[in-house]
């Protein structure tokens, strides 16, 4: 068992791709990726808003907040007429 996992790693270090990933500009874009996609993924699950999943008629547990003020113009011009 030993012998045979000397021959893998020896035919490992011979290969091209196992060279490649000794030089330090591999290892080092490498490494970049990797923390550009885990940075990444922290921004986005703190920036994305959280999902709320309600029907009709559901006591809601806490307050909702809407993303954006939206303005009947139509009620807004017939209650100003009202006034």
């Amino acid at each position: 068992m030993p012998s045979q996992f000397k021959q893998r790693m020896k035919k490992l270090k011979k290969s091209s791709m196992y060279k490649a990933l000794q030089e330090e500009k591999v290892k080092r874009s490498i490494l970049l990726t990797v923390f550009t996609v885990l940075l990444f993924a922290i921004i986005v699950a703190a920036i994305a808003p959280e999902k709320i999943f309600v029907s009709v008629g559901d006591i809601a547990e806490e307050d909702i907040r809407a993303t954006k003020d939206i303005v009947d113009v139509e009620l807004t011009e017939k209650l100003k007429e009202e006034a």
